[in-house]
């Protein structure tokens, strides 16, 4: 195992603001997916978007829903890795990544509580 990570990754890892950003923003990813998989009706057609002027666009399987939470823990694990490679250079656009990762996880908690609130 200490082959595998250098010690820019375990460096890396050691730090608070990384660590924290990244621990917090994969926690919120799934707490989106619980929340849609326990409160989301099990019915053929859900409500996947609402537009204020048209009203509601897109209906889908409760399963669709589960892209929110999909989609940002990707964005979440790219960035981090992404973190990786650019903290031994610059670690001011490190710790940016973090907290654009932390920002999409919130954005994707906000979107979940929306859509939940328009199937319930």
């Amino acid at each position: 195992m200490r082959t595998f990570l250098s010690p820019a990754v375990r460096l890396y890892f050691k730090d608070k603001w990384i660590l924290v950003n990244l621990i917090s923003a994969i926690l919120l990813c799934l707490i989106t997916a619980v929340a849609i998989i326990l409160y989301l009706p099990r019915q053929d057609n859900v409500i996947l978007h609402y537009n204020i002027y048209f009203g509601i666009d897109l209906l889908g399987n409760w399963y669709e829903a589960l892209f929110i939470p999909i989609a940002s823990f990707f964005i979440v694990i790219i960035n981090g890795v992404v973190g990786i490679f650019i903290w031994r250079r610059d670690r001011v656009i490190s710790y940016l990544l973090g907290i654009g990762s932390f920002f999409i996880a919130v954005i994707a908690v906000t979107a979940t509580g929306l859509l939940l609130y328009l199937n319930i």
